[in-house]
Parts: structure tokens; sequence; C-alpha cells
């Protein structure tokens, strides 16, 4: 059983499309589809999986499935992040040595 506190905290690191990637990584890891209505409902704590079904959803899958989907996008933000600041360096490097000539 997940806790709901380690719910909450995921929660707080999610954006809209974060839901969206894990519904795409729960069917790849699982090859069941799941829909974003049913992992809002798993996050908020709003839909108690227990998955003593067998035919239920797991909630560690779906929690993984969301923590992998928030880790892929902070991953993307940081090599972005470093692309625009490695960008930003070699214009301001390009117009100061142009300056100079």
């Amino acid at each position: 059983m997940i806790k709901q506190e380690d719910r909450d905290k995921l929660k707080k690191m999610m954006i809209r499309g974060d839901i969206a990637r894990a519904k795409t990584i729960y069917r790849v890891n699982t090859g069941r589809i799941i829909s974003e209505k049913t992992l809002q409902k798993f996050i908020s704590g709003e839909r108690k999986n227990l998955g003593l079904d067998p035919a239920a959803h797991q909630p560690a899958e779906m929690y993984k499935s969301l923590a992998q989907a928030v880790s892929e996008r902070h991953d993307r933000e940081k090599r972005l992040n470093t692309l625009a600041a490695d960008i930003l360096a070699s214009t301001i490097e390009a117009t100061q040595s142009a300056a100079v000539y």
C-alpha cells in the first residue's frame, strides 16, 4: 500500500502533462490501458486501489508510472535549460568578439 503522504509529495511535483505521459508509461509497462481520470483519482486518494483483485490496476505500477513521468520531465527540463544556457553563452561570446573587430 502506498501512503497518502507519498502520493501528496508526488502530486506537488506533477503538472497536467505528467498524467498523460504516465498513462502511456503504464500501458507500456503493464500492457493495460488506464484512464487519466483513474490516475488522477489514485494520486489524490479518492480511489483506494489495494490491488487485491488480479484484474484491478496495481497501485505500485500506477505510482511507478507517475514517478517515472515526473522524472522524465525533470530530466528533459534540465537538458533544455543547459542547452539554452550554452546557446546564450555562445551568442554573448559571438557578439562580444564581433564588437571587438
